[in-house]
């Protein structure tokens, strides 16, 4: 027995050691893959020097002597910290998930690219001159410092397993990303679609219990006029389906909408924000 104990516990010390030489190349690997927090960089891009500091809880607080530098080391900072799930945001946005993730995410990709993102996208920058000029330059320096990140890397290991490199990223690609942001915040392409699905199936009456009027059950500051509850939500069932139904049109809505959200969480939550005392003419706190 004892020959067969020995042969044992080297075969167990060789497995411990093989596990942890995996351990440690895998732990060499990531950490290779990890943004460089500390030291000094030089961008072309920049006119002033900038300083970058991260709190305690890695939060970067951003000094800047001119704007664009400010804006280009936002952008830098959001990459290092952020750049794959921006990818994916700009991707889904402009329905290009499936080209990285695989054949699975192509009815979210068809979904998204029928809401015209995209489309809407290219005519809002065609309009250029309706755009306030100070706003495509800060966009420009923030897209800068993306894409000085992506140039000089390292890139997050997501990359290195999908075996990719991320494109540089354009304006396109923020103004598609912001029109996703604003779709993604309405609740009404869900509430809607709920309400001509049960429209099918319940009274007025019930419908007015489960979907009541706004001004009916929440206090408001400034009064549009009273608009009866009927009027304002009809009943008109939704025959986008697979089964030419309202009930079809939801649950496909929400199960290419769950598939979506497993790589890109939409956006929820308010966009308030505040101005401290000492930052404001009156010396009094600001709430938006």
């Amino acid at each position: 027995m004892r020959p067969v104990i020995k042969t044992l516990l080297k075969a167990s010390a060789v497995l411990v050691c093989i596990i942890l030489v995996a351990v440690s190349g895998i732990w060499v690997c990531l950490k290779s893959q990890m943004p460089n927090l500390d030291g000094t960089i030089t961008a072309p891009y920049l006119k002033t020097a900038v300083e970058i500091k991260r709190d305690r809880w890695g939060i970067p607080h951003i000094n800047a002597e001119d704007s664009d530098d400010a804006h280009f080391a936002l952008g830098y900072v959001m990459a290092q910290d952020r750049l794959f799930q921006m990818d994916l945001m700009r991707r889904l946005s402009q329905g290009q998930l499936a080209e990285i993730l695989g054949p699975d995410l192509l009815d979210v990709d068809k979904m998204y690219r029928t809401f015209m993102f995209h489309h809407h996208a290219r005519d809002y920058l065609a309009r250029s001159e309706k755009i306030n000029p100070r706003a495509l330059t800060r966009i420009d320096s923030y897209l800068a410092g993306i894409n000085h990140f992506i140039d000089k890397g390292p890139l997050p290991v997501e990359y290195a397993i999908l075996g990719i490199k991320p494109r540089t990223f354009t304006r396109m690609d923020t103004v598609s990303s912001t029109i996703y942001m604003a779709y993604s915040l309405c609740d009404g392409i869900k509430r809607d679609s709920l309400y001509s699905m049960l429209a099918e199936k319940l009274s007025k009456e019930d419908l007015s219990l489960i979907f009541p009027d706004y001004t009916a059950v929440n206090r408001v500051t400034i009064k549009e006029g009273v608009i009866a509850t009927d009027e304002k939500i009809t009943d008109t069932p939704m025959a986008n389906g697979t089964d030419g139904s309202a009930s079809g049109f939801f649950v496909s809505l929400l199960k290419t909408l769950s598939k979506a959200e497993k790589w890109v969480p939409a956006y929820s939550g308010s966009n308030s924000w505040v101005v401290a005392p000492s930052r404001s003419a009156t010396g009094a706190a600001l709430l938006a």
